[in-house]
């Protein structure tokens, strides 16, 4: 086997030359390993910071009482001289070797900055998030005068809530039967005027001059094919208290189980729809399912335009029997935030999505992903309870999963869903309308219960802000 030599070997004496740097390297090697073996005499000095581990309150719960108990242990490998929480010193208990504090927070979310010090003054910080929600639950005088789910509720700008469609039966076919309640009186009435079609699983939403714009839906709660769909939207003046079709420009509204909101801009007033059961090919070869699609509208004229196939992509997944709420301090019309979220059932598994739009993002309309509801579920309720605060209500797991009873918030700043406790539980129910009042309480109405049952009770959740 040839040997190849390194070019400093040699069969006779090496070089004068190499030899020199041979030296010269040797002795470049001895100063360096002389610095080392000096460091190495030095004192090793421990830089790492004393770490908390925060034990109450329980992150995944929300609180119902404005004093609050706080738990927290710091280590270090320095002993822990003390623990501050929001500028206060912690009680520190040596049996437990637990750091506590009780501390008044207001209602919503509040953040509250930990400090751990050891002994020679190094820190280190958590920040314990709390969401504080007082709140009531009661039961309404007021009933609507049938049991209906899968239907749709709005606020008016009069102030009036107008109830539209809905099926009696699950998956039953649609009504086209309309109510009007107004808020202090103990009764839903019907309009003498019905809808200009029977309507399932569609929305609402209120146009600048005061009337009531409804798109999609089905003309019953089971969809199997494109042709149950609704096709024309349809419009409602509760001066005149007639409902009226609205033509479309541009590919039609084939969708149900959808959400929409509505922009009120000054190029004009414009309605997205987001997702939904519908036609997924837009074309003369139509065929159903679950849409990922964002679609805006211009509403002019009393005509929907059709502005393009989309405003900015595509949702992070297919989605539908989700729910939208606003994020937004702005009113309906000028909200530009919105929190979307759902669950998709199959017969093995399930995936549950959760993402916000913000119109105002100078991006575009990029679906950003949050943290998803800690009980899966689908056909359920949602409202805005305060900026950045939304109560998601009841729901379904899957067509023929048990129904939820939780109640769970989602706060925008810490990015998660957290769970309501209640002493006295909601009615369990699926596909009704949670629809926020002038005065902070959300009417819940409507829905079917765990025996497919129509409910006709609407109860009252009041979030105490101040």
């Amino acid at each position: 086997m040839k040997s190849i030599r390194h070019p400093l070997e040699s069969k006779g004496r090496p070089d004068p030359a190499i030899r020199r740097v041979a030296r010269r390297a040797a002795s470049i090697v001895a100063a360096l390993l002389a610095f080392v073996w000096a460091g190495c005499d030095r004192p090793f000095v421990e830089i790492s910071t004393p770490e908390i581990e925060i034990l109450e309150p329980d992150p995944n719960r929300i609180v119902t009482d404005a004093r609050v108990e706080f738990a927290v242990r710091a280590s270090s490998f320095r002993p822990i001289d003390r623990v501050v929480l929001a500028g206060e010193p912690m009680d520190f208990n040596a049996s437990t070797r637990v750091w506590s504090m009780s501390v008044d927070v207001a209602p919503g979310l509040s953040e509250l900055v930990i400090t751990a010090y050891d002994t020679q003054g190094v820190a280190g910080t958590d920040t314990a998030v709390v969401v504080y929600i007082p709140f009531t639950f009661s039961l309404s005088p007021a009933s609507l005068p049938f049991g209906r789910g899968n239907h749709a509720a709005i606020l008016m700008t009069n102030g009036d809530i107008l109830v539209t469609g809905g099926s009696f039966t699950p998956g039953g076919e649609g009504t086209d039967e309309a109510l009007i309640f107004t808020p202090g009186t103990l009764s839903f009435d019907v309009l003498p005027n019905p809808m200009t079609k029977p309507r399932v699983g569609h929305t609402m939403v209120n146009t600048p001059d005061g009337r009531v714009l409804i798109v999609g839906g089905g003309s019953r709660g089971l969809i199997r094919d494109v042709l149950t769909l609704v096709v024309e939207p349809e419009i409602f003046d509760p001066v005149t208290g007639e409902f009226n079709t609205v033509p479309v420009r541009g590919d039609p509204i084939l969708r149900a189980e959808h959400t929409m909101s509505a922009r009120n801009t000054n190029s004009g007033f414009y309605i997205d729809l987001f997702g939904g059961i519908g036609d997924v090919r837009a074309g003369s070869s139509q065929e159903l399912g679950i849409r990922p699609d964002i679609r805006t509208f211009l509403f002019h004229n009393d005509t929907l335009i059709a502005r393009s196939p989309d405003v900015g992509g595509y949702l992070s997944e297919p989605i539908s029997g989700h729910t939208q709420a606003s994020l937004s301090s702005r009113s309906d019309l000028e909200a530009d935030r919105y929190l979307i979220h759902g669950t998709w059932f199959g017969t093995e598994f399930f995936e549950s999505t959760s993402f916000t739009v913000d119109f105002a993002d100078s991006l575009g309309l990029l679906p950003v992903e949050t943290g998803v509801t800690l009980s899966p579920r689908t056909h359920h309720a949602s409202a805005a309870l305060a900026p950045g605060l939304v109560a998601t209500f009841g729901g379904i797991q899957g067509e023929s999963g048990p129904v939820v009873g939780s109640i769970e918030i989602f706060a925008d700043r810490s990015d998660r869903f957290l769970t309501l406790p209640i002493q006295a539980r909601p009615l369990f129910r699926y596909q009704h309308t949670a629809t926020k009042l002038a005065d902070n309480r959300i009417l819940l109405a409507g829905g079917f219960d765990t025996n497919g049952n129509s409910l006709s009770l609407v109860e009252y959740f009041v979030f105490s802000a101040q």
